[in-house]
């Protein structure tokens, strides 16, 4: 192990820490939405104890994914499945699809990233291709269709359109990933950047606490790349 990987595993572990950390103080602060208030105690709790369980595996998924691990493929799935049964629970089902579509992806990405793994367990990245320009075109045209729908069928809230932009920007870049292009995590910069100017803008601080250890992983992520780590 190189010197290089040494320090990024070391704070990778720091973030996934505090991370946790950070889990533990959302866990304790963690409520159910309004529509479950006339719900039972049992779908309460398991709304509860699916998001936070959900938190918990997206912060471990990402520590896996930032090291190129495909270990990442396990905490993926208990996130999106425990995520799926949060949105179940408070029926917002026009997200569902997004999750199992995250599903797919996270499939699509373990076989790829297990298929090309180098010498020292890293997955092998891949420059901008003639691929990755087809995939960003599609998936700009999606989220554009996205946002257009909305419109046609009366949503005014800007939230809604911003959402549909970030969510079709997310997953052009997870897709992206998936197929090992490096080009995913600079638009997953760009993106944390988007989002993290959101909250700070309407002064919902306590929401940034989460992003930013996404964030942190992704600055990791490409800073700690060099050119041997390429196709």
């Amino acid at each position: 192990m190189t010197k290089r990987v040494k320090i990024r595993d070391i704070i990778l572990k720091v973030i996934l820490i505090i991370g946790l950390g950070v889990g533990v103080y959302f866990s304790f602060q963690q409520t159910f939405p309004a529509i479950l208030n006339s719900s039972g105690k049992i779908s309460q709790n398991v709304y509860i104890w699916a998001s936070i369980i959900a938190m918990f595996a997206g912060f471990i998924n990402i520590y896996y994914t930032t090291k190129r691990d495909v270990k990442f493929i396990y905490p993926d799935l208990i996130n999106l499945v425990t995520t799926i049964v949060a949105l179940f629970l408070a029926q917002t089902y026009s997200m569902m699809p997004l999750s199992v579509w995250g599903i797919i992806v996270g499939f699509i990405q373990y076989f790829d990233w297990k298929n090309n793994v180098t010498e020292n367990g890293e997955t092998k990245l891949l420059r901008m291709d003639k691929k990755a320009v087809i995939i960003i075109i599609v998936g700009i045209v999606v989220a554009l269709a996205i946002v257009a729908f909305l419109m046609m069928i009366g949503h005014e809230g800007q939230g809604l359109i911003t959402g549909a932009f970030t969510t079709g920007t997310g997953l052009i870049a997870s897709f992206l990933l998936a197929k090992r292009y490096f080009v995913a995590e600079y638009i997953f910069f760009v993106l944390n950047i988007l989002m993290l100017s959101t909250y700070v803008i309407s002064g919902q601080f306590m929401l940034m606490i989460i992003p930013l250890v996404y964030f942190a992983n992704n600055i990791v992520f490409l800073v700690f790349n060099r050119v041997s780590d390429f196709e």
